[in-house]
């Protein structure tokens, strides 16, 4: 719900029509409408193809200027989302609204502490909290609507403490953006 734009390519007939155009969302006054810039009319029959990207830091894309890859740096602690989707043009009056709905492309961590004590007397706390061998950088490589991660300079992910967690009251710390990853730890005191 708090979507206000995403970078639009698109291609009909493997021919570009959109490189990398700023699609925006309007305010609640003018009816949340969406706007794209670039006007394109179909084509019966023709085959389209469109890829929408949010907060990457870097898009590669191929002859047709459709992404290939998407770079993100763990800095920017950005939430990156994409869509894929291929439509055939149809007759005049009868083609359909592109929709994306977008996958999200990065896994939110946080940790929550429970004090199960059963006694209102005591209080816990952790610190030094770390998901160990995360990725700090990457590439998420794309195929149409789907993809995979190639990760680089895998590190220690600092997280917040969680301190004086009462009896009944369970405790969070703030979430934080990783990159997907299949060997990961966790540590702390």
């Amino acid at each position: 719900t708090d979507l206000t734009g995403f970078t639009l390519y698109g291609t009909v007939n493997n021919v570009n029509i959109y490189n990398e155009v700023a699609v925006t969302k309007g305010t609640a006054n003018y009816g949340d409408a969406w706007t794209c810039p670039v006007q394109q009319y179909w084509i019966e029959g023709a085959a389209y193809k469109f890829a929408a990207v949010v907060d990457a830091d870097k898009v590669n894309t191929d002859a047709n200027k459709m992404p290939t890859s998407l770079e993100y740096a763990a800095a920017g602690q950005k939430d990156m989302l994409y869509k894929y989707v291929e439509k055939t043009g149809q007759a005049k009056g009868d083609n359909d609204i592109v929709s994306f709905t977008f996958t999200h492309l990065l896994a939110k961590a946080y940790f929550t502490l429970t004090n199960n004590t059963n006694d209102t007397k005591y209080t816990y706390s952790i610190s030094n909290v770390q998901v160990t061998n995360a990725y700090q950088n990457g590439v998420y490589n794309v195929t149409g609507d789907t993809g995979s991660w190639t990760g680089s300079n895998p590190d220690a992910t600092n997280f917040d403490s969680i301190v004086d967690v009462a009896y009944g009251t369970p405790g969070t710390n703030a979430a934080v953006l990783l990159i997907p990853g299949a060997s990961v730890g966790v540590s702390f005191t």
